[in-house]
């Protein structure tokens, strides 16, 4: 017997939309197609400090994900002891997600 047409679309268009639908998870707003968004995640009462620490997780296709964006991991990468504020980056093109956790302090 012959599939009709829908038959052979809707898996393709079911996967579409289920990769567009978790690529805009992350952010507070997000772009299917592309999102460069900074945003703030933590602030204490410690003066800001001079240095910064960045660390990132990367998604590839919404199937495969890799990476230590923890604050601990930026603060390390920073060499920060007291912590001022934590921010987040969330990048997405399409196929490619990466957040980062960017930490200043001293």
């Amino acid at each position: 017997m012959k599939r009709s047409k829908i038959f052979r679309i809707l898996p393709w268009a079911m996967l579409t939309m289920g990769m567009a639908l978790m690529s805009c998870a992350r952010a507070p707003v997000a772009g299917v197609l592309y999102s460069d968004v900074y945003y703030p995640n933590l602030a204490t009462p410690n003066a800001t400090g001079p240095r910064v620490g960045e660390a990132c997780a990367t998604s590839y296709l919404s199937l495969v994900a890799v990476g230590d964006a923890s604050i601990e991991a930026a603060r390390r990468n920073g060499g920060i002891n007291q912590v001022s504020s934590v921010d987040e980056r969330y990048q997405n093109y399409f196929i490619f997600q990466k957040t980062c956790t960017i930490v200043r302090g001293k």
